[in-house]
């Protein structure tokens, strides 16, 4: 992320083909401005592979206790 205010809280949510949450990650609030930041969260790929379909990862910054931004991104495997 770029521009992001001290006080902002980013939050990362990964989601399976089912509508299963992989993973997630939501930080503490910034404790200052910040010119870059990187935020991420993952699972490591199970044994069998990743069930064909459509994944979804969702990022969220909140900012003065409303959402400031968010954006969604589909990859179908």
């Amino acid at each position: 992320a770029i521009g992001l205010k001290g006080g902002d809280v980013q939050e990362i949510t990964l989601t399976a083909p089912g509508g299963e949450v992989l993973a997630q990650s939501r930080l503490a609030p910034l404790d200052r401005d910040k010119a870059q930041y990187l935020l991420y969260a993952g699972k490591k790929r199970p044994g069998s592979g990743w069930p064909q379909g459509v994944y979804t990862a969702r990022y969220i910054v909140i900012r003065s206790g409303a959402t400031a931004l968010q954006r969604e991104y589909r990859l179908t495997f």
